[in-house]
């Protein structure tokens, strides 16, 4: 049983859906949050075990899960939805809803904030239909929000670690939802299972805050899985000082989000060094891939950070920046009401192991139901462990 969750979580990290149709008319003039669906498909099994990434598993899968998935079909959909910016303006932004064919096959919501992606196309939105939707086979209607920098909201900059808007912007996603589900004759369920990994992790922890207070939302949080994330921007930072590596680019963007949304007017010849400030902030407008810049910056952050960042003292830029990044944690001034599952691999090279120790140590000093499960590997490797667990849970529900 273990070795099928194994697999079938493997798949569920690969997979990508085949889209059966396009452009959608339909729009309903008396919705609040909902505008408009922008593009519609019918997901099932064949889709997934077909693709060239899944084909080597399709075997093993069928043999351990064919019984399961056979004849299973989920319909999955675009839409876009209204939400506000960061200022609090009035913004168009979109996310895909993945949800079982036949209404009567509902059991609850499973929300699954998207991972931070550098390109600007890699959104959630931008791999129609989305590979996360797969719990959506087995009765939770599955959100997974764009979130501002991605989909329709390409041209705006995305608030990096930024929980109070990201928090509200994955919310009215699933206001967005309610609305759009209705037109079809299905009901969201108040009861949701929140989940998400990497960046995600951040975006998850930071709806399941908005929900709570919020009560205006009429969610009732199940539990709240959470891996390889980052909860507090100093943690991650000062875990990048310590180790001096990272496998993935992003901290860069998260500076950059920073000083654009906060109007700080950085010097980012006392951030950055070498190469990186030579291109900065260019090499970081979405349209350069974590591969181009993994080949060139490499992982040593010593070669592309000031000196400074790498200090008790900082520079004067650099504390500015901790200033601000520390009115973006997730553990000041709240202690979450609902269970909360943090994982976290000990040698995770995306992510310092310090972000999820920290989160877990501050909560659980708050009586909080906190737990953190830890083990060795990549930050990839220990994914497989992360949504093996959450599936098998989702499965047993």
């Amino acid at each position: 049983m273990k070795y099928f969750f194994s697999v079938l979580c493997a798949a569920q990290v690969l997979i990508l859906f085949s889209c059966a149709g396009h452009q959608d008319a339909l729009e309903i003039k008396e919705t609040r949050y909902f505008i408009s669906v922008l593009q519609k498909g019918t997901l099932t099994p064949q889709h997934f075990l077909s693709y060239d990434e899944v084909a080597p598993y399709a075997e093993t899968i069928e043999k351990y899960a064919g019984f399961i998935l056979k004849d299973l079909t989920a319909e999955t959909v675009i839409i876009n939805y209204r939400t506000t910016d960061f200022y609090g303006n009035p913004i168009v932004a979109s996310g895909s809803i993945v949800y079982p064919t036949r209404p009567n096959d509902v059991r609850m919501t499973f929300e699954f904030p998207g991972i931070a992606h550098v390109l600007k196309s890699g959104g959630p939105s931008g791999t129609f239909p989305n590979p996360m939707g797969l719990p959506a086979f087995f009765g939770y209607i599955t959100l997974i929000p764009d979130l501002i920098g991605y989909g329709v909201t390409t041209d705006y900059v995305h608030p990096f670690l930024m929980p109070e808007i990201t928090g509200k912007v994955a919310a009215d996603f699933r206001l967005a939802a309610k609305e759009y589900l209705k037109t079809v004759d299905i009901s969201l369920p108040e009861e949701t299972v929140i989940g998400s990994y990497s960046y995600g992790a951040n975006v998850g922890l930071a709806l399941a805050k908005y929900y709570q207070l919020h009560d205006e939302y009429n969610v009732k949080i199940d539990k709240v899985f959470l891996g390889g994330g980052c909860y507090d921007p100093r943690a991650a930072f000062d875990g990048f000082a310590a180790s001096g590596k990272s496998g993935y680019p992003i901290l860069p963007f998260i500076v950059m989000s920073m000083d654009y949304y906060y109007d700080l007017h950085l010097n980012y010849q006392n951030i950055f060094y070498g190469i990186l400030a030579e291109h900065y902030p260019d090499w970081c407008d979405g349209y350069h891939s974590k591969g181009f810049l993994t080949n060139t910056l490499g992982t040593d952050m010593h070669q592309y950070l000031h000196p400074d960042f790498f200090t008790k003292e900082k520079n004067a830029d650099l504390n500015r920046l901790y200033d601000y990044l520390a009115l973006n944690s997730h553990m000041d001034g709240w202690t979450p009401e609902m269970p909360v599952y943090f994982y976290h691999s000990t040698e995770d090279d995306y992510v310092p192991f310090e972000c999820a120790a920290y989160a877990y140590e501050q909560f659980k000093k708050r009586g909080a139901y906190v737990r953190l499960i830890k083990g060795t590997g990549s930050h990839s490797d220990f994914a497989l462990r992360f949504v093996a667990d959450v599936a098998a849970y989702l499965l047993i529900k």
